[in-house]
């Protein structure tokens, strides 16, 4: 078995599924990633509102990240309008909510 290559540094946008970069401290995810090795401590706070940090080898992380202690190697499993992020922002704009002081006042 053969070792992937890890993809130059550029633009976010040329990022495709199956591509390996390395995550570094201060960095923001820019895909939806599988971490394959490394030592890194990820916040997702501001995708999943926990408050949590992730890391380890084998876990799955979510384009908007970031990266707040160490580095690791990440392959790419989404991109562009198949990641999590626009999964969740999609759902949220496609079925808006009434707003909650709205049935506090006015109940049905």
């Amino acid at each position: 078995m053969t070792t992937p290559s890890l993809v130059p540094a550029g633009p976010a946008s040329q990022l495709v599924p199956s591509d390996v970069f390395k995550l570094s401290l201060g960095g923001v995810v820019a895909a939806d990633v599988r971490l394959t090795g490394g030592d890194v401590l990820l916040d997702q706070s501001k995708l999943t509102g926990e408050s949590v940090p992730i890391d380890g080898a084998g876990v799955q992380t979510y384009a908007g990240a970031s990266v707040r202690r160490g580095e690791a190697v990440a392959e790419v499993t989404a991109t562009g309008s198949r990641t999590k992020f626009t999964a969740l922002l999609e759902r949220r704009t496609a079925r808006p909510r009434p707003a909650h002081r709205r049935h506090v006042i006015m109940p049905k």
